[in-house]
């Protein structure tokens, strides 16, 4: 059985019993830093700097799960300055 994760074009496998977490849409190292326009060491450096969360499978493999990529991004999300104009100095 497989999922398609949304739109983050990544196809995963479920659980060969078909047991799923709804939500729970587990996506590569390589597919998120794609996803974000980073590269994979500077994902990892946020893994590792930043705490954004992850999974570390037994293998030592990394997977991050959408909703929880999501919602880090929503609280260390900062507010857009306002364009302040700046006076020709005369």
């Amino acid at each position: 059985m497989q999922l398609l994760a949304s739109n983050w074009g990544e196809v995963l496998d479920a659980p060969p019993n078909g047991d799923t977490v709804p939500g729970m849409f587990l996506i590569t190292e390589h597919a998120l830093a794609t996803r974000l326009m980073l590269t994979p060491a500077q994902l990892r450096r946020l893994v590792r700097e930043c705490d954004l969360p992850h999974v570390e499978l037994p293998n030592g493999e990394v997977r991050f799960a959408l909703a929880d990529v999501d919602e880090w991004i929503r609280e260390h999300r900062r507010p857009i300055a306002q364009h302040v104009p700046i006076e020709a100095s005369r």
